[in-house]
């Protein structure tokens, strides 16, 4: 037994996975569509947000996987920016996703950070 969407009302149900290429088929074609109908929600979820309050909400979140992704590269977070830096870069990524030459040295030279290190954090 597995538990996938059903076709009409969206909820979970049990499917009957037998032993067959036929009924494996079924089963992926079905957490595929789970999965697919998860993601739109939490798009619209995202969007919704962003609409209410004005930040994306998401932010915080890639701010926070890109400092702890450099620690685990074996640098600090500290060691890459200042604090205050951090939290500018984390308003302005609240904002833009991405940011272009221009934009990168200017944050560079407001924060007092290097180039490289202002496109390490984006």
């Amino acid at each position: 037994m597995a538990l996938v969407v059903a076709e009409s009302s969206g909820a979970l149900v049990e499917l009957d996975v037998g032993d067959s290429m036929q009924s494996l088929s079924r089963l992926v074609d079905s957490q595929r569509e789970l999965f697919h109908s998860q993601i739109d929600q939490l798009q619209q979820l995202v969007v919704a947000q962003c609409k209410l309050t004005g930040v994306n909400p998401l932010a915080q979140e890639m701010v926070r996987f890109l400092l702890s992704f450099r620690a685990l590269l074996g640098k600090r977070p500290r060691d890459l920016l200042n604090p205050k830096a951090v939290k500018y870069l984390q308003s302005v990524f609240s904002i833009k996703d991405t940011i272009g030459k221009k934009e990168t040295r200017e944050l560079s030279a407001l924060c007092g950070v290097t180039v490289s290190q202002v496109l390490c954090f984006m």
